[in-house]
């Protein structure tokens, strides 16, 4: 854990300079951003090549099959961030011993949690379908989708753990590779199996677990590679009900908002698909999916600093979390500034995102 204090500790007055703060800060907030928008990359392109390759049905069983994709987001967001938060606060505090336990829990939690709901999920595959999908013509899409989703939702539970613990080991460049990799394979991918072998909405699924295990693989080379500060012990757990439940409280508010982001995606899909059957919910599938890439500047810029957080809490470091929260805000309040005088000078998404997924216009006739 020497690098990890060094990183965090060893210099207590430079890192009370605000300067080093920001540059620190700045450090790891675009590789933050740039892996939420990868993430929005790969269901958008998805959409786009199963939209204009398939048509309007297949594309909206990638969204109707969403929400079990975001439930593998909350259990690994939940397990990772729950478990670096924590080990931020004890590496604050000196005691990289404890820290590295928070990281075998989280590791353990996430690992016995993906196989759990592979096994689950595959069992209930029918139901679960016929769930989140009313449309008869559709659901043999969502069924495709949502198999391979959950075949491999162990590598997309999984990669969460890299993703935050590479940060806290200050290799924010490791994490910027591993989800531009992840998203250039995947666009590889899906072009070859959706057009190339002609696979379907199984194919643009496929393409998307393997690309998140080549990322995955990646990321865990990196993370117990040379001069890591984790060392993953299956036997290794936290103790005793404080800690617990601070690895409970850690982790909860990243996994909410991604619980919350389902439901809401469970219902309008549903709303959608009574009111307007499978071209509205196409529709909603190529506007969400350029909606989605604001999630790269709301999720981003704070993940990006709770690594740095938690380590300034651990020490009771008020000033330099207040110089660290200052320096969210001002990046924050530079993108929707942007992106709003942009938007108003441009073609509206609606046009944009039809013309790309080759969407029919949306009529009262055809949503009757």
């Amino acid at each position: 854990m020497e690098k990890l204090r060094n990183n965090l500790m060893e210099n207590t007055e430079l890192k009370q300079n605000s300067d080093f703060i920001r540059s620190a800060y700045r450090k790891s907030v675009f590789p933050g951003m740039l892996a939420i928008l990868s993430v929005n990359i790969n269901v958008f392109v998805d959409g786009i090549l199963v939209g204009n390759r398939i048509g309007e049905k297949a594309l909206a069983s990638i969204t109707l099959s969403l929400p079990p994709y975001l439930l593998l987001c909350v259990i690994g967001s939940f397990f990772a961030s729950g478990s670096s938060i924590c080990s931020a606060q004890e590496i604050g505090r000196d005691n990289p011993d404890k820290s590295n336990r928070f990281f075998c829990t989280g590791m353990t939690g996430a690992l016995v949690a993906s196989v759990a709901i592979t096994i689950l999920g595959l069992i209930l595959l029918n139901p679960i379908t016929a769930l989140l999908c009313a449309d008869a013509e559709i659901r043999p899409f969502v069924s495709d989708y949502l198999m391979i989703t959950l075949i491999g939702a162990f590598p997309k539970i999984m990669i969460y753990m890299p993703f935050w613990y590479l940060r806290l080991d200050g290799n924010n460049k490791a994490i910027a590779i591993m989800m531009a990799q992840m998203t250039v394979t995947n666009i590889i991918l899906d072009v070859f199996f959706v057009y190339g072998l002609n696979m379907g909405v199984k194919g643009a699924a496929l393409a998307s677990v393997i690309a998140t295990t080549i990322a995955f693989v990646y990321g865990f080379v990196k993370l117990f590679g040379k001069g890591s500060s984790f060392r993953y012990r299956p036997g290794l757990f936290i103790r005793g009900s404080i800690d617990k439940k601070s690895l409970i409280e850690a982790g909860i508010p990243s996994a909410f908002n991604n619980l919350c982001s389902t439901i809401r995606l469970i219902i309008i899909n549903h709303m959608l698909t009574i009111i307007g059957g499978g071209t509205l919910v196409a529709v909603f599938s190529a506007v969400n999916g350029i909606a989605g890439f604001a999630e790269c500047i709301t999720l981003g810029i704070p993940a990006a600093g709770a690594a740095m957080l938690g380590g300034f809490c651990g020490e009771r470091g008020n000033g330099r979390t207040y110089i660290l929260l200052e320096t969210e805000w001002g990046i924050g309040w530079i993108f929707p500034s942007s992106s709003t005088s942009l938007s108003a000078k441009t073609t509206p998404s609606s046009r944009i995102s039809t013309g790309l997924f080759s969407i029919s216009k949306v009529t009262p006739s055809n949503c009757a």
